[in-house]
């Protein structure tokens, strides 16, 4: 719920901000954000669907072995430090995306350095979000 209303906020905000200036809507960059958008829902779901399966089925073997259900759940059960870690990468990688995609779009025309720059943005996010890792674990 909270996801649902931070997104409907944000688009709320993008849509008053564009409101304020002369110019239209920018149709391209529309159709981008959109296709971009739609792809990490979809890959989010994928994700999300086989850690379920995967979860579902090591529980079930974990339990075929002897051990309690209880034990089991507990065993495989995230804990909040897990997930805020998952929550930095994916702003680290979002991030590091987003910053690429400027580039692109100050970079034209679209050729193959377009590919080069977000490649080398998106391991640069990844090397963002070791170096936090790093620092967090000492």
């Amino acid at each position: 719920m909270k996801k649902g209303l931070v997104l409907l906020s944000l688009l709320a905000t993008a849509i008053a901000v564009n409101a304020q200036g002369d110019r239209g809507i920018d149709h391209e960059a529309m159709k981008i954000g959109a296709v971009i958008g739609t792809f990490v829902i979809i890959a989010l779901f994928i994700l999300t669907f086989l850690r379920y399966i995967l979860d579902n089925r090591l529980r079930h073997r974990i339990i075929d072995k002897g051990i309690t259900e209880e034990l089991a759940g507990s065993l495989l059960q995230t804990t909040k430090k897990d997930d805020k870690l998952q929550t930095i990468k994916w702003v680290c990688l979002l991030a590091a995306t987003g910053a690429g995609l400027m580039f692109v779009y100050y970079t034209l025309p679209l050729d193959i350095h377009s590919f080069a720059i977000m490649a080398f943005s998106i391991s640069m996010g990844y090397l963002g979000y070791y170096f936090f890792l790093k620092q967090s674990s000492k």
